[in-house]
């Protein structure tokens, strides 16, 4: 049996990213966020900067008749 590998985009695609509130485009692809981007400017401490990019809570829906997804 063969296995064809497609590759399916995060955004704008069949994919729905549930639970950011943003999205941030970077060269290794799609960061979802956990607060919109706007509120950077008002971080008072950085490292709050790491805890909205970190996608606790965040979700992929999709549909598949695909028994492996990688």
């Amino acid at each position: 049996m063969t296995t064809t590998m497609r590759t399916v985009p995060l955004v704008g695609g069949p994919v729905e990213l549930r639970g950011a509130l943003d999205l941030e485009t970077t060269a290794a692809g799609v960061m979802p966020r956990r607060l919109p981007a706007w509120t950077k400017e008002q971080y008072q401490d950085p490292s709050v900067y790491g805890v909205t990019v970190m996608p606790s809570g965040v979700r992929l829906v999709f549909r598949t008749d695909a028994r492996p997804l990688e």
